[in-house]
């Protein structure tokens, strides 16, 4: 889902705050976890299962970058979730 998505999903509601709510740090840490354990599993289901546990608690810390990055303009580009908040309107 896109940040302007987002918004066309909820046109029924008057949007008082839309916003990143994981950066694009954490969508690249999401991504290059699961290609590690990908790459590293030989097709081994339970081996990749393993790696991406392993590889999760070694990238984790990273997402901390998002505290830079959530704010810039452009990261709603490439962020891994959004948030909308919005008011019903009366009928």
């Amino acid at each position: 889902m896109t940040s302007s998505g987002i918004v066309n999903m909820h046109q029924k509601f008057k949007e008082l705050e839309t916003g990143v709510g994981a950066g694009p740090t954490s969508s690249l840490v999401w991504i290059l976890t699961k290609w590690l354990a990908l790459l590293f599993s030989f097709r081994i289901k339970i081996i990749y299962k393993f790696l991406f546990v392993i590889f999760t608690l070694i990238l984790w810390p990273i997402k901390f970058i998002d505290i830079l990055l959530i704010g810039h303009p452009m990261s709603k580009n490439i962020a891994s979730s959004f948030y909308f908040i919005g008011r019903k309107e009366g009928k």
